[in-house]
């Protein structure tokens, strides 16, 4: 059977009204909710369905650049999103194809990423906005927050086991220093020290040659910087534009680390871990070895326990 018709009241039985924007055939065809037609203006279709199932924006008047605008809005959100329920992996596929919308808060957010890993206290997910995408640690919340304020009102709530107390200091600690360098002067940081460009030498600083054969591209002569490092002493090598640097990492799990910059990255290209000997990198107690990360087409990255790898 058809479906009942409707029928006019008298008022309107002799005259028709203007139909309303909601009421507009249109509308349903530009609704932002869809996904637009891949087709764009040039789309013929007369099937209903067609407009059912997909936007024609450009049919209310929006231009195909406001479309476009409209669509990466809503990518954007959707990566906020995901922040907020803690699918950082998605997350990081997302900003792989986009980077640029690592630092983007639009204006009814209350956090961008980096204010919602503070929340979740993900010191992973922090590392991974910060040294792969470059997150402005700077970034304020819509109510005006830092990250460590952010970080802080989390930490507040309490109910965290020793594990996650010694994560949260960690990220403290990280924090404050990656702050540091972005803003010289601020207490609690180390001195700032370039990541890439060559740094001054100590005058008559010490000199540490290391061995490695199982890398031998860590093997060479590295000289005592002027600047310290998390509070020890830190050498370069430089050879052919690439620097390696040895410093001590303020991870308490790396302890002494080789890598190609001053990042305290989880990953080094090869670490000592916690020794006896502290302060000096060249010493290793009784079964102390350096570990070099290797890679290969099963295993992909690892780390080897580099027993013929010496600091002298």
């Amino acid at each position: 059977p058809s479906p009942a018709i409707p029928q006019e009241s008298p008022a309107a039985a002799g005259k028709a009204e203007p139909l309303k924007p909601s009421q507009d055939r249109r509308d349903s065809r530009g609704d932002q909710s869809k996904p637009v037609c891949r087709f764009g203006e040039v789309c013929y279709s007369k099937n209903p369905k067609h407009f059912e199932d997909y936007a024609h924006p450009w049919l209310d008047g929006h231009l195909p650049a406001q479309s476009k605008d409209k669509e990466e809005a809503e990518q954007i959100h959707e990566i906020l999103s995901l922040a907020k329920t803690g699918d950082w992996r998605k997350v990081k596929r997302k900003l792989r194809d986009h980077p640029q919308w690592v630092n983007v808060r639009p204006p009814v957010r209350q956090y961008g990423l980096v204010h919602h890993a503070a929340w979740q206290l993900q010191m992973d997910a922090m590392e991974t906005l910060y040294i792969e995408f470059s997150a402005d640690l700077s970034l304020r919340t819509k109510d005006g927050k830092s990250v460590e304020d952010v970080f802080l009102e989390s930490q507040a709530i309490g109910g965290l086991n020793a594990t996650q107390e010694a994560q949260c200091k960690a990220l403290q600690k990280w924090l404050r220093r990656r702050v540091a360098e972005i803003n010289p002067g601020v207490e609690g940081g180390p001195p700032v020290v370039s990541e890439v460009l060559p740094t001054d030498l100590k005058p008559q600083g010490a000199v540490i040659t290391a061995w490695s054969t199982m890398n031998r591209e860590l093997s060479g002569d590295f000289a005592e910087m002027m600047n310290e490092r998390n509070g020890y002493p830190a050498y370069v090598r430089e050879a052919d534009d690439v620097c390696l640097y040895i410093y001590y990492s303020f991870r308490e799990d790396l302890g002494w680390v080789m890598d190609d910059g001053l990042r305290d990255t989880r990953e080094p290209l090869a670490y000592l871990g916690p020794s006896t000997c502290g302060t000096d990198p060249c010493a290793k107690a009784f079964g102390e070895a350096w570990k070099v990360r290797r890679s290969n087409r099963l295993a992909g990255d690892f780390y080897a326990r580099g027993s013929f790898m010496k600091l002298k």
